[in-house]
This record gives C-alpha cells, sequence and structure tokens, in this order.
C-alpha cells in the first residue's frame, strides 16, 4: 500500500494533539473551574452552584454555543464569519413570520434554510468572486441585520404558537432542551473533525493551503463548506434564540459576534488557522456565560459585560501565542 505524503502525516498528528491532547484545550477546562470557585465564593456556592442559577447559565450559553460551534470551522479554515450576529436576527424573523402563516415545522425550517443560504452565500462570495472573508462576512452581516429590521418593521413578533416555546424553555431530566441541542451540535461537530476525512481536510486546508491542494484536496469546497456549516448554526441559533425569547427580536444576536470569537480562541483555535478543539470552544462557551452571570448574580453593571468580554478576548489571544 501507498504511504502517505508527509504534509498528511504531519496534519494527521498535529490534529490529533491538538484535539485530543492538546493542552491548551485542557487549561481552559482547569480556567473554567477556577472562575466558578471564584463567583462561588464571591456570591456563595449556595447561590451560584444552585440548579436553578446552572440551569440559567446552560440557557444563557445555548445560542452563543451554536454561534461558536459553527465559527470553530470557519476558524480553523483561517477565516473568520462577522454574519452569524445578523443571522440569528434574520433567522428568527422568518421563523416568526413563517410559523404564523404556516406552521411550527415549516416556521423552524425556513429559519434553518435562511441561515444555510446565507452561510453558503458567504462561502461562494469569498471563495469564487475572492472577496476576503472578512469584508464578505461584515457585508452579509449588515444585509441580514437590515432585512431583519425590514420584514418585521422594526418591531419584535410577538404572539407565536405556544408549541413553539418549549424549544427556548423545555426541560428534559430537568435540564433546558435548548442546551441540551447545542452540547449535541458540539459533539457532532467534534466528530466530523476528528472521526471523518472531511475534519482532516479542515484542518489541512488551515494549516497550509498550498500543501493541502497538492495533496489533493478541494480546499474551495473545504472553504465554502465551512462557512456554509456556520450559516446553518447560526438560524439554529436564530430559530432556538426566538423560542427562548418567545418573540422574534429584530436585533436579537448582534451582541454575540464578539463572544463567539473570544469563545473559539479561550477554546484553543488559532486565528491564523489549523489548530483548534470543539471541545476546546465548548469550554469557552461556558468561560464566557459563567463571567457574565457571575457579574449578573454579583449584580455589577452591564456596561461592564462588553469590557470584560474584550480584555478576555485578548488576554486568550495573548495566551494562544504563549502557550502554542
Amino acid at each position: 500500500m501507498e504511504s502517505e505524503k508527509p504534509e498528511v502525516v504531519a496534519v494527521r498528528h498535529k490534529r490529533k494533539i491538538r484535539f485530543i491532547g492538546g493542552k491548551q484545550t485542557a487549561l481552559v477546562w482547569i480556567i473554567l473551574g477556577g472562575i466558578i470557585i471564584v463567583f462561588g465564593i464571591l456570591c456563595g456556592f449556595g447561590t451560584f452552584l444552585s440548579a436553578q442559577n446552572i440551569n440559567v447559565i446552560l440557557e444563557q450559553g445555548s445560542v452563543l454555543g451554536f454561534l461558536a460551534a459553527g465559527q470553530t470551522f470557519v476558524i480553523l479554515t483561517g477565516g473568520i464569519d462577522l454574519s452569524i450576529g445578523g443571522i440569528v436576527a434574520f433567522s428568527g424573523v422568518i421563523t416568526a413570520l413563517t410559523m404564523l402563516t404556516t406552521n411550527i415545522p415549516l416556521g423552524i425550517l425556513a429559519g434553518i434554510a435562511i441561515g444555510f443560504i446565507m452561510g453558503l452565500s458567504n462561502g461562494v462570495v469569498s471563495v469564487y468572486l475572492r472577496v476576503p472573508p472578512f469584508v464578505t462576512t461584515l457585508a452579509v452581516g449588515s444585509i441580514t441585520a437590515a432585512l431583519a429590521l425590514i420584514f418585521s418593521n422594526g418591531q419584535p413578533i410577538w404572539d407565536l404558537p405556544g408549541g413553539f416555546y418549549f424549544l427556548g424553555s423545555g426541560e428534559v431530566i430537568r435540564i433546558p432542551f435548548i442546551s441540551l441541542m447545542m452540547i449535541l451540535s458540539f459533539f457532532v461537530s467534534f466528530w466530523f473533525l476528528v472521526k471523518t476525512a472531511y475534519g482532516r481536510h479542515v484542518y489541512a486546508t488551515g494549516g497550509n493551503i498550498i500543501a493541502a491542494r497538492a495533496n489533493g484536496i478541494n480546499t474551495n469546497l473545504i472553504l465554502i463548506s465551512v462557512y456554509t456549516i456556520s450559516g446553518l448554526l447560526s438560524g439554529i441559533g436564530g430559530v432556538f434564540d426566538a423560542a427562548r425569547l418567545q418573540s422574534a427580536q429584530p436585533l436579537a444576536g448582534l451582541d454575540e459576534v464578539l463572544p463567539a470569537i473570544a469563545a473559539v480562541v479561550l477554546g484553543g483555535t488559532s486565528l491564523f488557522g489549523g489548530e483548534g478543539s470543539a471541545l476546546g470552544t465548548l469550554g469557552g462557551v461556558f468561560i464566557m456565560t459563567v463571567i457574565t452571570n457571575g457579574m449578573n448574580v454579583m449584580a455589577l453593571s452591564p456596561y461592564w459585560q462588553g469590557a470584560v468580554e474584550g480584555f478576555v478576548l485578548i488576554g486568550a489571544i495573548a495566551m494562544a501565542k504563549l502557550i502554542a
């Protein structure tokens, strides 16, 4: 049997270390444990670690989790997706409008389809029109945010079917359903990236796109697919967000872009591509959510939250460079 080319072997070895045994992935969960202990001391363990507050943390981090899971695929290829906030808003609005005129299943499918189409558009424009992903996704984010306002007349859409709310507020074995679905999305992402040839191709494309092409990988298809996945998960996030808020908010998701990127970087995914972990990103999501929740429990001003998220992002990038 013909031996594998050195580039493929190197990518596979690197991926295994970074994904399963990487110290950055382990470190992010250790940091999460430390943050929980700190807030437990400051807020009281009985309050901060109560079943009610844990469910609040899980629920609050769910939409962010969907966005961060998709963003992981994009950043692994060395790209970035700034359209996710606008897609969440537009997807939620389309879900609500479709649901009010048809039924719940069609509304959900319409919202997810919006995410898929917008994500695919990001990939096609970036690859075939050679518009930098930063510009493409920023533009698509602006377009979708504007469309959310246009279709909703700038007003929240209320009076959605009662059965739809289960997606956002229902529980299974006393755990929020939305959180279970978010965690499931991470395990599916983990499986695709670790167990499939597609995952190896994503890492190879981000690690060295020239070497990936030389080894027969269709890098254009990979790049289009990761933006499609990100858009799809953003659309799913928009559907769940509308269910969680029990209304479609035309500005929903717009403030989740920075936290999603921060969660991915905190989890050890390199902004230059080729290195990262879905499990690390999940830890990053919980870090961002626990910090926000802890500040809320402490009754600190919400204006500090954006500043803290910004400092966390800068610290995460610096930490990743020091550990790499």
